[in-house]
Parts: structure tokens; sequence; C-alpha cells
């Protein structure tokens, strides 16, 4: 779960939003964020046989065998097209590509803990390393994904977690050639690529990049996908017990309602705490203006001394157990918590909600980097991958996910397509605010954010 976002780097003391061309389209059962091009997924599909001689003898044993073929050639064709979209393989570089001894046979599928039944790869790797080091977002990554890499690969798998970027960049200056796979948000892949702390992508052992959906691709922090590839995506907005808060809330500006005071939980981060804020008063979402963050800091004292309790991470206990009534969520955390009690309503202000997505970045420095492209086909083909909607349901750009769902967990599948909260409307993607890198002007925001919770 993406958690915290506060920046440090580059000069600028104002800073505007990323420009972003958007297109949308409306596909089969809802509209989507598309940035550009049409999906060309699922080119393979089956058809009808046609050509079919027009007469036959009159004989009717001949007419009868005749028709026997035809249906046993069908059944055999359909059956041959489903095993082979179901377990295609596709090729990779020498480098990374050998026989199929890298790729367990279905006989010898393994099973986690759980229970689950691990797939085989979809591609064929045979990464010589021993060891995978990763520097993740905490309560993000699916468990049974581990246990199936690990006893697919025979890769030990280190994981450090961090609940802030900030956090992140610390634990990647402290150990710069500690880790391999890297999980930052869309402004942290460009203070990443300032810091000269990635590397550069090699697209063709990334075979699992043509299951992604093209909205979620060539963003502006990172054109072309340079260094970084999609993982998850979503928004900041309202959660509110609709049982429990009348009048609802329509805007940011509401939570300031002195009705709300003691019931409403905000983000544990100055960046969206602060750019909330200013939205309220008309200026920009990440202004760094001393002016406006000034202006501000009245109001931003009046709302965390109503605060009931700061809180970036597992938000959909706090609001099911009753303890707060209302606040700021990732709309993955308030899916959650609808699954659980249906009074929980997910509202987009007016003022905009807040959008993000979420990466994987390989470290300039790895030492296994064939572990890390390992990781990144295998836990992100679609019959993997698709656990994301079972167990973290934000905006997921994997379509060959979405496709796997559709066709294997349809109840997860139909969830998750029909509802405003995972798969985020049109409307409110226009009117939405990315937070960026602020450059200097991160410090004017620390700064304040320290001035105003010292009496909180």
């Amino acid at each position: 779960m993406q958690k915290k976002k506060e920046w440090t780097e580059t000069t600028q003391t104002e800073v505007s939003e990323p420009e972003i061309n958007l297109e949308y389209e409306v596909q089969e059962e809802a509209t989507t964020l598309a940035r550009s091009g049409k999906n060309n997924l699922d080119k393979h599909r089956g058809g009808s046989d046609q050509g079919l001689v027009a007469s036959l003898s009159n004989n009717p044993t001949m007419v009868g065998l005749y028709v026997l073929l035809i249906v046993l050639g069908l059944f055999i064709g359909r059956w041959l097209y489903a095993r082979n979209q179901a377990g295609q393989e596709v090729a990779v570089p020498a480098a990374t590509a050998t026989s199929s001894e890298a790729v367990a046979a279905p006989s010898d599928a393994k099973t986690t803990s759980s229970g689950f039944v691990c797939p085989p790869p979809q591609h064929q790797l045979t990464p010589a390393a021993k060891e995978l080091n990763m520097l993740v977002w905490t309560e993000y990554l699916p468990s049974d994904w581990f246990e199936c890499f690990e006893l697919t690969y025979g890769i030990k798998i280190n994981r450090t977690e961090f609940s802030s970027n900030e956090e992140m960049l610390t634990l990647l200056a402290e150990k710069p050639d500690g880790f391999d796979l890297l999980q930052p948000s869309d402004q942290g892949v460009t203070t990443l690529i300032a810091q000269g702390s990635l590397k550069e992508l090699d697209k063709a052992a990334l075979p699992i990049i043509n299951g992604f959906n093209p909205a979620f691709m060539n963003p502006p922090f990172d054109p072309g996908n340079k260094y970084s590839l999609p993982y998850q995506a979503g928004s900041i907005a309202l959660a509110v017990n609709n049982a429990k808060i009348d009048p609802l809330p329509t805007s940011w500006a509401d939570l300031w309602k002195s009705e709300y005071a003691g019931r409403v939980m905000l983000m544990e981060d100055a960046n969206d705490v602060i750019g909330m804020t200013l939205l309220t008063m008309g200026f920009p979402f990440n202004s760094t203006d001393p002016a406006h963050l000034e202006a501000i800091k009245p109001k931003l004292k009046e709302i965390l001394k109503a605060t009931k309790k700061l809180n970036s991470d597992s938000q959909s206990s706090d609001i099911l157990s009753g303890e707060i009534d209302l606040g700021l969520f990732w709309n993955g955390e308030a899916a959650l918590a609808q699954r659980e009690n249906s009074d929980i309503q997910y509202i987009y202000p007016t003022e905009g909600a807040m959008l993000w997505q979420d990466n994987y970045v390989i470290s300039a420095k790895t030492t296994h980097e064939d572990a890390a492209y390992a990781w990144i086909n295998y836990t992100m083909q679609g019959d993997m991958f698709w656990m994301m909607l079972r167990e973290f349901p934000y905006t997921n750009p994997n379509q060959a996910a979405l496709e796997y769902a559709k066709s294997n967990q349809p109840e997860l599948y139909q969830e998750y397509i029909n509802s405003t909260v995972t798969n985020v409307p049109t409307q409110a993607m226009l009117n939405g605010h990315w937070l960026v890198d602020l450059g200097e002007g991160q410090a004017l925001y620390d700064q304040l954010w320290a001035e105003v919770t010292a009496t909180k």
C-alpha cells in the first residue's frame, strides 16, 4: 500500500503539477484512464471456421462422418488454443532465456503454506543470483508471491519495508549497495533519476511489459518507461461512515466543520495534509510560495486540533472499529472497509482528489539484476498479479491480471471493475492532483509540519 510522499532535491521555489495529456476511452464495463493509444491486448482471438463444402454426396453415411470430423476438429482446435493461451511462452534474450529446465512442469507445481498452487513462470528465466534484496512498501505484496518465487527459483528474498518515500530515500542513502529492487511512487522516481540511483530497464528482459494497460505507461515522470514499470495506482479522497455522519461531506473544506471534530483521521504525511489545506484556500496543490504556506498555518493547526488520529497505514481497521468516522483514505483501504461494512462511502472532494502511481525500479548498484527481472516477470504475470484485487484493491494497471481475473476470479473482477473506488472515474482523474518532487521547497513543508504538529 502506498503510504507517504515526502521529498527533497532540485532547486525550484514554485512547483507546478506535471502536465499530463489525458485521453479517455470507454471500455466494455467501465470508463478508464488512458494517456495514449488503444489497448491492443488479446489480439489472438479464436474464430469460427469458414469455407464449408457447399454440397456433399447424398450418401447419409458420408454426411455423418464429415460432420463428426468437423465437430472433432473444432473441439481439438479450441482445446489447443485454450492450452496455448494459458501457457504461452515468450522468448527473451539469450542472456536470460534457457531451456525448459528453468520452469517447473505442471506436475511439479509447488504449493504455498496457504494452499495456493504456484503457477509456472510464463517466461523462462534462469537467474544466477541466489538472493534478491528488496526495498518495498509495507503491507503491499501478497505473501504467496514470496513463497512461490523462492520455491520456483530457489532465490532467497531479503525484504526491507518502508512507510514513506522519504524513509525509502534515507534507507537507500544509508545502504546504497544494499538493494536490487525498489518501489517508489511517481515523484519518487523523478528524485531517484535525478540522483542517478536507477538502472535503465532492459525491455528485452521484460516480456511481461506487454501485459500492461497503456493508460499507465509512458508517464510524465518517466517518459518511455526508461527506468520504471507501473505497480499500482489510485487516489486519496474521503472515506465516510454514512451511518454515523450526517450531512455527508462533499469537499476537503468540510473536514473543518465543528460537528466532525474528534472524529477525523488524516494522513500522517506533511505533503498530503498541506496540499489538501492549500486547496481549501484556493492555492495551488503543490505550492511552495512562503506566503501561501504562512496563510494556511492557522487552518492546519485548527484541523489538527480536531483530528482524532494520524494514520497512513491500515486505515480500514480504524473506520470499521468506530475509532474514527471519516477522513483521508487510500482508495484501496476504503475498498477493503466497504467489503466489511456497506455504510462506508468513498467521496471525491469537489476541490479534487490526490492521485498517485507506485512503480518498480532497479537500483543502479544492483548486484542481483537477473533476480530482479525474474521477480518482476513472475509476480506480474496475470495468474499471479490478480491477487492484488483480493488483498490490495487499488487501481490495477496490469491488464493481463484483469483478464485472468475476469475468467478465473469473476466475483473479484466484477467487484473491481464496477467500483468507483478502485476503478477511479474519469471526472475524478481530470479533477485530481499529482504530488511532485518539491525540490528545496520540501524543507518549507517539513518546517511547517513540524511546527503545527508540535502542539498536536
